[in-house]
Parts: structure tokens; sequence; C-alpha cells
């Protein structure tokens, strides 16, 4: 954000310096800051004093799924969590994202009757797509993460926020594509 509005900043520091000290000793103002200069500095210190931890923008609590839990099930989860992609686990190790894409594909190519668990639809490339993080990552960080340039394949779909960005740890929030838009709003 600071550095967004340095400009800005360095030109309201400009305009203090005017206001603030006197020449030669005299009493003598060479500037008045606006109604709008204030109104524009008074906006960049209430944006320095959000709260900027990336949990604000996860979603959270995380719905998760096990690998051998029935789809429907987790179809079930997501809908009243209203996530449209969640981590898979099996016993514990973190497996990939099960997506409501996976359901749609498998449903085209199989029986839509028979959905079956988790482990029989889930994509295990998704694993590849998916960034553990701890819960101090700065926000500028995460827009980078999602940088589609800095990858030699595919860009991350998720970054699962964690304690300590372990991906032995219980996911505490998640972030999508989706949520960037806001993200980024935040430092215009």
């Amino acid at each position: 954000m600071v550095q967004n509005n340095l400009e800005d900043l360095n030109t309201f520091a400009e305009l203090r310096n005017c206001i603030v000290h006197n020449r030669d000793g005299q009493e003598q103002m060479i500037a008045e800051p606006s109604d709008d200069i204030t109104k524009a500095i008074e906006q960049i210190a209430e944006l320095l004093q959000e709260d900027h931890n990336m949990l604000r923008f996860a979603s959270s609590p995380v719905t998760k799924a096990e690998y051998s839990e029935p789809v429907i099930d987790v179809l079930t989860q997501m809908d009243q969590s209203n996530n449209a992609k969640v981590p898979v686990y099996d016993n514990g190790t973190f497996k990939g994202i099960f997506s409501l894409q996976q359901v749609l594909h498998h449903m085209l190519t199989h029986d839509r009757t028979q959905l079956g668990n988790v482990s029989d639809i889930f994509d295990e490339a998704t694993k590849g797509r998916v960034i553990f993080v701890s819960r101090a990552t700065l926000l500028e960080e995460v827009a980078q993460m999602f940088d589609r340039k800095k990858f030699a394949e595919a860009r991350p779909t998720v970054l699962l926020v964690t304690e300590t960005g372990g991906t032995d740890e219980d996911p505490l929030g998640i972030i999508t594509l989706s949520d960037l838009a806001q993200i980024v709003n935040i430092s215009v």
C-alpha cells in the first residue's frame, strides 16, 4: 500500500514541510492543505491501519474431504459452505484439491448415477497446483503467488493457509483465484 501511494505520500510530506516550517523565523504560512488533500491523507491513513491479515480474505473454516468419503457427502458440505474447491486428505496426508469441475467431468464421462467416493473421481494432478503458506505471509506475496509468469507449468489455483505453511497442518483458510481481486483492490 505504501508502494502504491508513494508518490502521494512524498507530495504530502513536502506539503507538511511547507506548512510546519516558517521561513527566516517569520510566522508566514506558505501553503495550506485543501479539504481534498486532507481527505486523501485520511484515506491513506485508514488503508494503513486496516487489518491486512490474509485470513481476512480466505474462506474459513475450511471444508475438508477425506479420500474415502462419499462424493455426495462432500458435495453437500461444499454446498453448505459455498465452496467450489476443498482440500482432500487421506489419513491426515494432503492429496490435492477436489472441485466441482472434477465432479462435472466425471458425470459427463461416466455413469451419472454412480458418483462413488472422492477417490473414484479425484484428480491427483491438482496437488501440484496448491501452495501452502503460513498465516504470516504478506498479502502482496499472495498476489504474486498467483502470477502465471513465475511458474514453468500451470499457476496455482489454491493457496492453503496453515499456521506455519506446513502440509501436515490443518488448513486455517483457503484462497482461490476468485479471492485475488479483493486482495488486489485493497492496495489501490
